[in-house]
């Protein structure tokens, strides 16, 4: 499946259901808002794998959304496509965020192959609790996933 053709499956899933503002779409990525949560869609050739805290996302969508913690803090859902075998590689190094008082708290990092429907999450969660605005979209994508592979 072609970027354009996965990110209007994903956009159509999201918007204006889940998230009712669309903020960015072009050809590779989607940037959707729901009050304080934000979904950022974008290709693995477009991570900095070096970053393994996200700050260059983060610094992008803090300055976009004037966000700053504790008075304007935004829950991010980073949803990340591409090859699944080069995600293989790189999985632990892009990481959600474990403590909270930031403008942009990475509460999800989702990936997912197009080609594929191979999917993989990584959750914010202290204890046995899990945070975020993340549950119906992390279910939206896997059923995303799923069709996908039934495509074949």
């Amino acid at each position: 499946m072609t970027s354009p053709t996965y990110l209007e499956l994903i956009k159509s899933k999201l918007y204006p259901n889940m998230y009712p503002k669309l903020i960015e779409a072009d050809e590779a990525h989607i940037i959707l808002r729901d009050g304080r949560y934000l979904f950022c869609c974008l290709p693995l050739e477009q991570v900095d794998l070096n970053d393994t805290h996200n700050k260059a996302i983060k610094a992008q969508l803090a300055k976009t959304f004037k966000a700053f913690p504790v008075i304007r803090e935004f829950g991010l859902f980073l949803h990340i496509y591409g090859p699944v075998a080069r995600w293989k590689e790189v999985s632990k190094m892009i990481t959600v965020d474990k403590t909270a008082l930031r403008p942009i708290i990475v509460q999800n990092v989702n990936f997912i192959d197009p080609e594929t429907g191979d999917v993989f999450n990584n959750r914010t969660a202290w204890g046995p609790v899990k945070f975020g605005f993340c549950g119906k979209v992390i279910e939206t994508i896997e059923a995303v996933a799923n069709e996908l592979k039934s495509r074949g």
